[in-house]
């Protein structure tokens, strides 16, 4: 088939909610005619999300003195089930995504417990929602990301490996991709790969799948590149069946304005927690026809502040009546005065 059929092909293809081969996605990612992919990756987004909004999550209250990856709950499984116990006594709103990945990778590590078993006892305690956007630990597993040779690769397939088993057992989880210079095209794409056979595998035999796909911006990356917008494009094509795509750090990085709308056009719906940046955001985003519109745990809209905060703590699913601190003395105390 000549590039150009072939291209226009693989975009109706696309369009059409039919998943793409990986043969497919390297045709993509070396063809010239970037315009036209991003334009089909745009109609995509249009799917899941209306074209001139972005979504935001913002929770009722910023924990001072419980940060989301405490060190001492990665120590042990008991301390990671009181880290949970306090938040749902103090900051319910956090008490159901304080885990990520690379947390459930070190509580692995430390006890040598399997996975799943660490998994199990979080997602009985009221952990629901999986985050795997740690930069240092994405990076260590996206650098040996080849495809299927796990013997040779065991931190990506340690990394995937969580990932599945959070959505066999009913979690709602987030894949993740790094964005930068230092990503090799090959390397992302094998990354692509890998996520598509997961997201596959939960939906056929659980019948869900991730619920977003997470950009990390690396630590020191102040605006979105040529390759990083393409990038953003191809994967919205190739995973077309994950709803929504996250552009994660911009609270943290200075990124312009003008990059956030292009990686809008590109496949984007979503920002994250945007903290003390909202508000200026919000207006600098007016004169390209975008706004802002929180959200809920689950993607769905909601009307304000005090709606979000009912949502986040009903994510919460555990009576307390059922939780039992691991240890005598329990190691976070409550601050009533921590909530902004």
């Amino acid at each position: 088939m000549q590039p150009a059929p072939m291209l226009a092909a693989i975009c109706a293809k696309a369009h059409a909610g039919q998943a793409l081969y990986f043969n497919e996605l390297r045709f993509l990612a070396q063809t010239s005619q970037r315009d036209e992919v991003q334009q089909i990756a745009r109609r995509i987004r249009h799917q899941y999300a209306q074209a001139s909004i972005l979504t935001y999550a913002e929770h009722a209250g910023q924990p001072l003195l419980a940060p989301r990856s405490h060190a001492h709950a990665c120590t042990s499984l008991a301390a990671a089930l009181e880290l949970i116990a306090w938040l749902r006594l103090n900051l319910p709103e956090r008490a159901c995504d304080c885990f990520s990945v690379a947390d459930v990778i070190a509580l692995h590590e430390q006890t040598r417990l399997p996975t799943e078993t660490i998994l199990r006892h979080l997602y009985d305690a009221g952990q629901i929602f999986l985050r795997s956007d740690d930069e240092a630990t994405l990076r260590l597993a996206l650098c040996n990301s080849a495809a299927y040779p796990d013997q040779q690769h065991p931190m990506a397939a340690l990394w995937l490996r969580v990932l599945r088993e959070a959505q066999q057992m009913g979690m709602i989880a987030s894949a993740a991709v790094l964005l930068g210079a230092d990503v090799a095209e090959a390397t992302y794409l094998h990354w692509l790969q890998r996520i598509r056979i997961i997201q596959d595998y939960s939906q056929r035999t659980v019948g869900n799948g991730f619920l977003s796909v997470v950009y990390v911006l690396q630590m020191a990356q102040t605006c979105l590149s040529d390759t990083d917008l393409y990038r953003i494009a191809l994967t919205r094509l190739y995973l077309n069946a994950i709803p929504h795509h996250q552009l994660r750090g911009y609270g943290a990085h200075s990124v312009p304005p003008a990059h956030v709308v292009r990686a809008a056009q590109a496949g984007i719906d979503d920002l994250g927690e945007l903290g003390r940046r909202r508000a200026a955001l919000q207006v600098a985003l007016q004169p390209y026809g975008y706004r802002l519109q929180q959200r809920d745990l689950y993607y769905q809209p909601v009307s304000g502040p005090s709606e979000a905060a009912a949502c986040w703590a009903m994510a919460v699913h555990v009576p307390p009546a059922q939780y039992r601190i691991a240890s005598g003395q329990p190691i976070y105390h409550p601050v009533p005065d921590m909530l902004n």
